[in-house]
């Protein structure tokens, strides 16, 4: 998609990623996060090759398994003309200060 960048949106509660395009075909709702499809090969190959990556498609997992395990929300996966990837912050990172008395009460409804 031309005119357009991919984003990091940096929020207090979240970080958002956004990247124009959608899902890559071959890959729909249904089977996102249980099958791969490289959108560019040649990157795929150099990231494999350099070991930063596996080709078998298992990083939307390790991505819900690791936030499940720090505490956090599950991760948000949208898809329309643009990809969108929610992350939950720890409230204990937050870019604002929340007040102590307030921050032990967002961290028990942040972990629901």
């Amino acid at each position: 998609m031309r005119g357009t960048n991919i984003s990091v949106n940096v929020f207090d509660d979240r970080i958002e990623i956004v990247n124009p395009g959608g899902l890559p075909v071959g890959i729909d709702k249904t089977n996102f996060g249980k099958e791969s499809v490289r959108r560019n090969p040649i990157m795929a190959d150099l990231f494999h090759r350099m070991r930063k990556v596996e080709r078998v498609g298992s990083g939307i997992g390790r991505m819900r398994e690791f936030m499940k395990q720090a505490g956090l929300k599950e991760p948000v996966f949208e898809s329309d003309t643009f990809f969108r990837a929610i992350f939950y912050r720890n409230p204990e990172y937050a870019l604002k200060r929340i007040p102590k008395t307030t921050r032990k009460s967002v961290q028990k409804t942040s972990r629901k």
